[in-house]
């Protein structure tokens, strides 16, 4: 019996230890089981990174749009962000742009509007604004026409560039700029009749002289700051005609980076009713100028005088002058408003506090005075006798009620925008002798017009 019962105890104990073993396997287990996401992360963890980089899947939902997982960021080295309290490891990149074999991705131009390309208003200020304050307000308008003349005006003429007589020089080894020109007249005085007779009527289409031409492209370029010009060619490949295009009906396209497509692919879209009814390629310049193998058929030339960083599209002086012209029309509208909807008369009667007519005694006495005297200028002059009690009292005149310092201000504002100085506004600078102070105003204006304003070829 004893025996017996130490072979039972035998197998208590054995059976017991089997399951303590058991129990400690299963608590192992589940420890490595817990900690193995934590020692991986710590494993992919680079020395002083901000946050951790995890190998993300197609499902993770830290990917972006663009194919951009596995950016490979720069390197932090020891002793450069790692310090206490310092500026701390600078983030790592999470590309949203095509990784190139670098496995970095390419500077954007800026931070453009998602799906750009396929919103048709994607500027601030809309092109009916400035259309509209070119054409309502008469200043902007006035400022325009000033800086038209001033360019059509010049003495416009064609010839050979000095880059063309510094290479004839160099190639003829002469010092003499005079025999350059007759030599550059020998060799391409063909060609520049061409060019000449060409810009008689730069656009055959519309049949646009040279100054009805240069007029429609300054209107662009002041009040949208871009001139679009389509070439047309004829079966020869020859230049026939450059018609100017509205700017407001063209949208510029982005690639990736946000920068103007190259061709093949298309850079300008032509909105008409509210959706894309044409795109053009742009002009794929090289740097020596030349442009080869041009698409000519679907070529769109977009130039844009004042570019900005942040923007595909320029910024003209319209829309510099967007709040000035904006409180100038305000001021109008106030002027306009004496006019049709004023109640404030000339001249009003008061009383002493001694009357006690009726409201309907009051309005019948107030006909009988005015039908006495409105229209009758000799009648005005005559006396007449007021009731006890009564006092007449003048009240300013409009032209006494609203000085025209305000608006002179005003104008002037406008004026500066475009370089246009007071004196041609109509505004009278301080008194000068022999008028020299307009005089030098009227040549600045000119070197202005010349100057500043030269578009580009």
């Amino acid at each position: 019996m004893a025996e017996r019962n130490g072979i039972f105890g035998r197998r208590r104990e054995q059976r017991e230890a089997e399951i303590q073993i058991a129990i400690d396997k299963g608590i192992a287990d589940a420890i490595e089981k817990a900690m193995s996401p934590a020692v991986a992360q710590a494993g992919m963890m680079s020395s002083g990174a901000t946050y951790p980089i995890f190998q993300r899947g197609q499902d993770s939902p830290f990917n972006q749009v663009g194919p951009g997982q596995g950016f490979q960021p720069l390197p932090r080295p020891p002793g450069l962000f790692d310090s206490g309290f310092g500026p701390a490891n600078p983030l790592f990149p999470d590309a949203i742009d095509p990784l190139l074999p670098n496995g970095r991705t390419m500077a954007r131009r800026t931070e453009y509007l998602i799906a750009a390309n396929v919103n048709l208003i994607d500027r601030r200020v809309p092109w009916s604004v400035l259309r509209g304050l070119a054409e309502d307000v008469d200043v902007v308008q006035r400022c325009i026409q000033l800086v038209q003349d001033a360019i059509v005006g010049l003495d416009w003429s064609w010839g050979f560039s000095p880059t063309i007589l510094q290479q004839i020089m160099f190639e003829e080894g002469i010092t003499n700029s005079a025999k350059a020109s007759a030599l550059a007249r020998e060799k391409y005085g063909d060609e520049l009749m061409r060019v000449q007779s060409f810009f008689d009527y730069p656009d055959k289409r519309m049949g646009f002289t040279f100054s009805q031409w240069i007029t429609d492209m300054i209107y662009s370029h002041l009040v949208y700051d871009g001139i679009v010009v389509a070439p047309e060619y004829n079966l020869g490949g020859e230049l026939t005609s450059l018609s100017t295009i509205d700017t407001s009906t063209i949208k510029i396209l982005l690639d990736n980076q946000g920068f103007i497509p190259r061709p093949p692919a298309p850079a300008y879209q032509q909105i008409l009713y509210g959706f894309p009814r044409g795109e053009f390629q742009a002009e794929n310049v090289e740097q020596d100028g030349k442009i080869p193998d041009a698409f000519t058929s679907d070529q769109l030339a977009y130039y844009i005088r004042r570019p900005r960083p942040n923007n595909i599209y320029g910024y003209s002086q319209v829309e510099e002058c967007i709040n000035i012209a904006s409180i100038y029309m305000e001021r109008q509208a106030w002027l306009h408003a004496e006019y049709t909807n004023g109640v404030t008369p000339r001249m009003v009667v008061t009383t002493d506090g001694a009357e006690h007519w009726t409201p309907e005694q009051l309005s019948y006495y107030e006909r009988i005075y005015n039908n006495q005297f409105s229209g009758q200028t000799q009648r005005r002059h005559n006396f007449m006798l007021m009731r006890p009690g009564m006092r007449a009292e003048q009240l300013k005149s409009v032209d006494e009620a609203y000085k025209n310092t305000y608006d002179d201000f005003l104008i002037m504002q406008i004026a500066a925008k475009f370089g246009v100085p007071p004196g041609l506004m109509g505004i009278k600078g301080p008194a000068s002798l022999s008028g020299y102070h307009e005089k030098g105003q009227q040549d600045q204006f000119e070197s202005y017009a010349s100057d500043a304003l030269q578009l580009p070829c």
